[in-house]
């Protein structure tokens, strides 16, 4: 009867404990509603805590305002100072400075390289170019002459140029002059012999005759070998150098003979020039 009692027992208390491993458990709440406040003993809001403002935050207004006035002071370096009103950037004015210094170079450049090569093909052509002159002219022996006569006077013209002569011709003539007043042969009339020889080439000579108006007389003749009368031979040669430039050769001679044979022509003072 015990051990029915025991067995009881034992399986009373196995049965309560499997019921209480199976019961869920049931946690209480953590937080009940709060009542809402009474009309008659009302209760003063909490204020809300507003959040504290960073430390950080004055220091960085203080670096905004650091960066504010550097760049104020880097603007104000980027700037010349006003000028009549106007601000001009110091980078934008040396640029500006710097290409018209870089314009005026070049400038100067093509006028001293212009000067340079007109001065080389100037150079280039007084070398080359062909010069035409008298390099002899004289009269007829006294010998020769037979009066009454004319004188005739000979005159030698070369090119003494490195090119051709184109184009060439020349004229000449022989008249007398009053010694007394040789200004006059400043009035002497072009006119004479014409002549031509086309083309005159480096080194070449040509060679033409002039005689006097009319035949000379035994005073006439008197009144030149005493000096009373001067005779002149004078002309132009005119002709063409290989540059196309015209050119002009004039020449004025004269003989005086006082006493001395006919013959070798000499410059006079004035009348002698060439292009």
């Amino acid at each position: 009867m015990r051990g029915i009692l025991l067995s009881l027992a034992l399986l009373a208390g196995s049965v309560q404990s499997q019921q209480s491993q199976q019961t869920p458990r049931v946690e209480p709440k953590q937080q009940a509603k709060e009542a809402p406040p009474s009309q008659s003993d009302p209760k003063p809001q909490t204020a809300k805590p507003q959040p504290a403002l960073s430390a950080a935050a004055p220091e960085m207004r203080a670096h905004k305002s650091g960066e504010h006035t550097s760049d104020s002071s880097q603007e104000g370096t980027e700037f010349w100072p006003p000028l009549f009103g106007y601000r001009l950037k110091v980078t934008d004015t040396l640029l500006v400075a710097f290409t018209a210094l870089v314009f005026g170079a070049t400038l100067f450049l093509y006028f001293a390289t212009r000067d340079l090569v007109e001065g080389a093909e100037k150079t280039a052509e007084r070398q080359l170019r062909a010069y035409v002159h008298v390099v002899k002219a004289w009269t007829t022996p006294e010998a020769k002459l037979h009066f009454p006569a004319p004188i005739w006077a000979t005159v030698e013209i070369q090119n003494s140029g490195q090119t051709p002569a184109y184009k060439v011709r020349q004229w000449c003539a022989v008249a007398g002059v009053d010694g007394k007043t040789p200004d006059k042969s400043n009035e002497l009339k072009r006119g004479g012999k014409q002549g031509s020889v086309g083309i005159l080439a480096p080194g070449g000579k040509t060679i033409f005759y002039i005689p006097t108006s009319g035949p000379l007389s035994i005073g006439e003749y008197a009144k030149l070998k005493d000096g009373t009368t001067i005779l002149f031979v004078y002309g132009e040669v005119h002709y063409e150098d290989a540059f196309t430039v015209n050119r002009t050769t004039r020449f004025k001679l004269f003989l005086r003979d006082k006493g001395v044979s006919l013959g070798a022509l000499s410059q006079w003072s004035d009348g002698n020039e060439a292009t």
